[in-house]
């Protein structure tokens, strides 16, 4: 439960209550530490309970969500690459890109596609290429390539 060592009675009703978290859709609750009369199973939201004893754990259950992240030129509009599939709970890579006639600096955040469903991210900030931690970022963005023109003798 979302309130750790809540107590009970044998008259109590229990109702299960829904989750969230960041980047997730919850799916349940695992009954996972029971004595008494309890059945070890997974119980949805909802589920409601009477005539119960014994001491119990419910852990919650998740989906980590998949979100895009597309690519596109200094332009802002042209894509480049592929799009990238992530999750909140794996991290990923941002590749370089190369484009003749620059130096390629890195990424920045030019769009966010819900900002409800997004954390982490911020229209603006820069990244650079390489790995991303997972648990850090979630959403659907755009980044747009960074460069610097080259200059020659």
């Amino acid at each position: 439960f979302p309130e750790n060592n809540r107590t009970y009675t044998y008259e109590d009703t229990i109702v299960l209550p829904s989750a969230s978290s960041p980047g997730q859709t919850f799916v349940g609750w695992m009954l996972s530490d029971n004595t008494g009369n309890w059945t070890a199973a997974k119980y949805n939201a909802g589920a409601t309970f009477t005539n119960k004893y014994g001491n119990i754990t419910f852990t919650p259950l998740w989906d980590a969500k998949t979100y895009t992240i597309n690519f596109v030129d200094s332009d802002g509009v042209t894509a480049i690459g592929s799009p990238v599939n992530y999750r909140f709970t794996e991290g990923f890579t941002l590749k370089a890109y190369s484009k003749p006639g620059y130096t390629f600096l890195g990424w920045e955040v030019s769009s966010i596609a819900d900002a409800a469903d997004c954390g982490g991210w911020v229209i603006g900030d820069d990244f650079a290429a390489g790995d991303i931690d997972a648990g850090r970022f979630y959403g659907n963005i755009t980044l747009k390539a960074v460069y610097e023109v080259n200059k020659y003798m």
